[in-house]
C-alpha cells in the first residue's frame, strides 16, 4: 500500500514535470524566435524553423529567458 502510494505520488510528479518541460521549451522556443528578431539575425529565426533543431532552440530559449542571454550568443549573432 504504501509502496503504491509513492509510485502514485511519483508518477503525478513525473507527469507534472513533463508538462512544465514541454511548455517551458516551447516558450523558449518562442523566445529564442523573438531574440533573432531583436537582434536582426535572420539565421537565428530560419534555425528555430528547422525541425528537430527547433528543440535545440527551445532549450537555448528557455535558458535565456531565465538567466540571458549568454554572451557567445551575442557574438555569434552580431
Amino acid at each position: 500500500m504504501v509502496k503504491k502510494f509513492f509510485a502514485g505520488i511519483a508518477g503525478l510528479l513525473g507527469g507534472f514535470g513533463a508538462i512544465a518541460l514541454y511548455v517551458g521549451v516551447g516558450l523558449g522556443w518562442l523566445y529564442w524566435i523573438y531574440i533573432g528578431v531583436k537582434l536582426g539575425s535572420f539565421g537565428m529565426v530560419i534555425f528555430a524553423i528547422l525541425g528537430p533543431v527547433g528543440f535545440v532552440c527551445g532549450f537555448f530559449g528557455l535558458w535565456s529567458f531565465l538567466f540571458g542571454i549568454p554572451l557567445w550568443l551575442l557574438h555569434t549573432v552580431q
